[in-house]
């Protein structure tokens, strides 16, 4: 079996520690996850036998979440309260761009992906005795995801 005799292209993979992420512009430091994808629904159709004969497809599915410190969400909870929310709910807050930066800090090509049209779908938060951080998952939709911008 012939083998890779350079096994390093630049020596680097992309890592967490490469990422930074931006809400409307604003560099978020409290993160510690953000996901997010697209599917795009497909199905086997049926005709006479039991062997598909065509295929149908559908909407493209794109979903989201992050997940921030406590602080983070308090900040975004004052920016709701600035929008006229009076009850500080973040889901109510208008729809935002997020910017995830994989940046070139070690030789790789630096990419951004966008989220766009993103709104959170809840306001919570769960914590428990021993944390020493509170980390609070949102879940999120969001209209489409520009890939790979450079």
């Amino acid at each position: 079996m012939k083998t890779n005799s350079k096994p390093f292209i630049n020596g680097f993979e992309y890592a967490w520690a490469n990422i930074s992420l931006a809400v409307n512009g604003v560099i978020i430091n409290g993160i510690t996850s953000i996901n997010y994808s697209k599917t795009h629904e497909a199905e086997s159709l049926y005709g006479i036998g039991n062997v598909s004969i065509a295929r149908g497809v559908g909407n493209h599915v794109y979903e989201a979440s992050i997940t921030l410190q406590r602080s983070e969400v308090v900040a975004l909870q004052q920016a709701a309260r600035a929008q006229g929310l009076v009850d500080a709910d973040i889901t109510g807050l208008l729809p935002f761009t997020i910017s995830v930066s994989y940046n070139g800090d070690q030789g790789q090509v630096p990419v951004t992906d966008v989220l766009l049209n993103a709104q959170f779908l809840s306001n919570n938060i769960g914590t428990a005795q021993g944390d020493t951080s509170i980390e609070v998952e949102i879940p999120m939709i969001i209209s489409h995801i520009e890939w790979g911008s450079l």
